[in-house]
């Protein structure tokens, strides 16, 4: 085990778009409605290059669109890797990195149905396996996906909401966050 500190040892981000709360369970992020597309996240203060990191994601916010993420490799100023789980229970993997001084992302993988899925206001369980350039993508214990990509050799563990709902605020809550060394 690598990393395993309370929540409130984290660096966050804070620039207005939402809020974080702390719980008896875990670390709520939430995005505010209306805003346009907003990401609000918080990282450890660690890098590494070759780990497995899994976090319990539950959705709170009743419905509003928007995403709950692991990544890895990540870097605020530069790109991570993220596993995101949507309202509706969806996937997908991320390459987001800063172009032109603004954040975009590049789907990799977009999973629509997949073995193992729940509702993720009852509790998805997301996991990343990540060694040299191969990762690997587990959802409540089940592979969903490998893939294959170069940019990034190491950086910290992150989690974030990602909210784009006209209305509602976005609102996921975060458990149980492991970081172990890949052997």
């Amino acid at each position: 085990l690598l990393y395993n500190r309370p929540l409130s040892e984290w660096r966050e981000e804070s620039n207005g778009s939402g809020y974080s709360q702390r719980t008896d369970n875990g670390l709520r992020i939430a995005v505010y409605g209306g805003q346009g597309e907003r990401v609000r996240e918080a990282w450890t203060n660690d890098a590494w290059s070759d780990v497995v990191a899994s976090v319990d994601i539950y959705e709170i916010s009743d419905g509003a669109v928007g995403l709950g993420c692991l990544s890895v490799r990540h870097d605020a100023a530069v790109a991570d890797i993220s596993y995101c789980v949507r309202e509706d229970g969806r996937t997908s993997v991320t390459y987001s990195r800063v172009r032109n001084g603004q954040w975009g992302g590049d789907v990799l993988l977009s999973v629509d149905s997949y073995a193992g899925a729940s509702d993720p206001s009852s509790g998805v369980s997301l996991a990343i396996y990540s060694k040299g350039n191969r990762y690997w993508f587990v959802m409540n214990g089940v592979l969903q996906a490998t893939l294959t990509h170069d940019a990034l050799t190491r950086g910290s563990v992150a989690i974030a909401t990602v909210g784009w709902d006209a209305g509602a605020d976005t609102v996921f809550e975060y458990r149980n966050l492991r970081v172990s060394a890949v052997e």
